[in-house]
């Protein structure tokens, strides 16, 4: 299936799993919550040069090199990639510094993206952390429901390889089982390959006792105002907009992103060491503690 012809999956659909034992459960990961192209596109590194070993060509040189074997929408990533020439540099200087250079080369489109394929078309890792919360909060409601530890309170991620679109076999492994938290490893694999290992405790807020404090902790400076019924209804308020899909760059290659509508202050954000947003789900979904996963990966 295409992209175009692709099924639009809402989050709760995307990261559906279909449990096939006590401690596997197989899931589909979708196009429509990925990053890359999909199409024909670059492939990037960074290579430790000399700056007398001048691997980048003039801007005007390297910019005819984009358009004669690119596609439009293929350069736009470029360009905003190409490194920026700096007159003041000394190219006689033997000082070592990073330089970017630029491989061009063609990849499949995403029909055709299978196991061991080329390809930078990934599923999105805030996604793929949402998938793991599902699969955890699965097996905690199942499998291991007589531990009574249905929240997640920590996890970490370890992408060991690039994920692909399609099937794959998410396996639970025990590490600790504790009265008031318990650890679980969880690998997706595919092909029988291990791609994402997530390390995640568990336990049951609810049930927490001990001392707790009033910090009278609160954000500095205060959000600004905000009608959100009205900036739902009209797409703005006194302070804040709605970003126009117009307004929204390189949506094709940043497919999960375009899941999330982003409301901005009218003004402009006040200071450079922060932002500030009012997000909802373009599906309707409300947020769950899955998909705030998602959204800690998503800006």
């Amino acid at each position: 299936m295409s992209t175009s012809e692709e099924k639009s999956l809402t989050f709760a659909e995307a990261t559906k799993v279909t449990p096939t034992g006590p401690s596997t459960y197989e899931a589909n990961l979708p196009g429509d919550w990925s990053i890359g192209s999909g199409m024909s596109t670059i492939a990037l590194s960074v290579m430790f040069r000399s700056l007398l070993e001048t691997v980048i060509s003039s801007d005007k040189a390297q910019k005819a090199k984009v358009h004669n074997h690119t596609s439009k929408e293929e350069r736009s990533v470029i360009l905003m990639l190409l490194p920026k020439r700096d007159p003041s540099l000394n190219l006689t200087s033997h000082n070592p510094i990073f330089l970017l250079h630029t491989f061009f080369q063609r990849f499949p489109p995403l029909s055709n993206v299978g196991s061991h394929t080329n390809t930078l078309t990934v599923p999105h890792g805030g996604y793929l952390t949402g998938l793991f919360l599902t699969v955890a909060k699965t097996h905690f409601s199942t499998t291991l429901s007589k531990q009574n530890q249905p929240h997640t309170i920590a996890l970490h991620l370890t992408f060991l390889r690039k994920t692909e679109i399609g099937p794959a076999l998410l396996t639970v492994t025990p590490l600790k089982l504790g009265r008031q938290t318990s650890v679980i490893s969880i690998t997706l694999s595919q092909s029988s390959i291990s791609k994402t290992v997530c390390t995640l405790t568990q336990s049951n807020i609810s049930s927490e006792t001990g001392p707790s404090f009033s910090t009278k902790w609160s954000l500095k400076p205060a959000p600004l105002p905000v009608d959100l019924e009205k900036l739902g209804r009209e797409g703005e308020c006194e302070n804040w907009v709605l970003e126009k899909e117009s307004e929204m760059r390189y949506l094709g290659f940043r497919k999960a992103t375009f899941k999330t509508e982003f409301a901005f202050p009218r003004g402009g954000q006040r200071e450079l060491a922060w932002a500030d947003e009012w997000v909802r789900l373009r599906s309707g979904e409300k947020w769950t503690n899955a998909s705030v996963g998602y959204l800690a990966d998503t800006w």
